[in-house]
């Protein structure tokens, strides 16, 4: 039954991480030019920066008010949206109206909840907690979180389901 219910979460984090991948390609070729404002859309395919909705854009503003160095981009279910939110990297997912359909966010073992990470602690005692990316769809949260010791490292998968390997990997 555990694996059953841990599957769909797994397939929507794949879904996510596909579409972060899209995404973040198309944030390595806006780079290379200049942006006209903060908040822009870069086309699919690399060309100039498309304004943003006012709309999409007050949504935006008022759900993340602390985001800074925004980054959009178009595709075709709405936008991706690449930020830094007290000092944290953000991607978050949003559909053609302005409304969060999921986010993305990079972050230290201190910002998991105490609850989460007693669970990996007490389940991965010789490991450190390297990494953690909290996943958000709707009111589902998700946690990947990269554990290490001397020869390996793993990334743990954490709902509120349980906790299962996601990866696991030898140092090489």
């Amino acid at each position: 039954m555990k694996k059953q219910i841990i599957t769909p979460t797994a397939i929507l984090m794949v879904t996510l991480f596909t579409t972060m991948l899209q995404a973040q390609n198309l944030a390595t070729a806006a780079r290379t030019r200049e942006q006209n404002s903060s908040f822009s859309i870069i086309s699919n395919d690399g060309s100039n920066p498309l304004p943003v909705s006012n709309k999409v854009e007050k949504k935006f503003k008022k759900q993340f008010p602390a985001a800074a160095d925004a980054e959009w981009y178009q595709i075709s279910t709405g936008f991706v949206v690449h930020f830094n939110e007290v000092e944290k990297r953000n991607i978050v997912y949003l559909d053609k109206k302005g409304n969060t359909v999921g986010q993305l966010r990079y972050c230290s073992e201190k910002d998991l909840p105490a609850d989460v990470r007693q669970q990996v602690r007490s389940n991965y005692y010789d490991y450190s907690i390297t990494f953690v990316k909290e996943i958000s769809v709707g009111k589902t949260k998700a946690y990947l979180v990269t554990v290490e010791d001397k020869t390996s490292w793993k990334i743990i998968q954490v709902t509120e389901e349980g906790m299962d390997v996601f990866e696991e990997h030898i140092k090489g």
